[in-house]
């Protein structure tokens, strides 16, 4: 509830179930709408920004970061 106000007396002390979803999810939403946007953005566009991407590299960039994320492990 609010600290800073007393509940009025028509409405119940129980915080109210807006459409059967509890609070935290809405939280969950907004995260996966902001995880995905960018990742939509990116494979719709593609077709405007590969003329600008050169893509070769793009193989030795993931083989090097999974042979670096593969080294960092045995490390630990």
């Amino acid at each position: 509830g609010f600290p800073c106000r007393e509940p009025d007396e028509g409405r119940p002390s129980r915080p109210v179930r807006r459409a059967g979803i509890s609070r935290p999810y809405y939280h969950y939403a907004f995260a996966m709408l902001l995880g995905s946007t960018p990742f939509v953005t990116f494979f719709r566009m593609w077709d405007s920004i590969s003329s600008w991407v050169d893509n070769r590299p793009s193989f030795i960039w993931i083989v090097s970061s999974f042979s670096n994320l593969k080294s960092s492990q045995d490390s630990k």
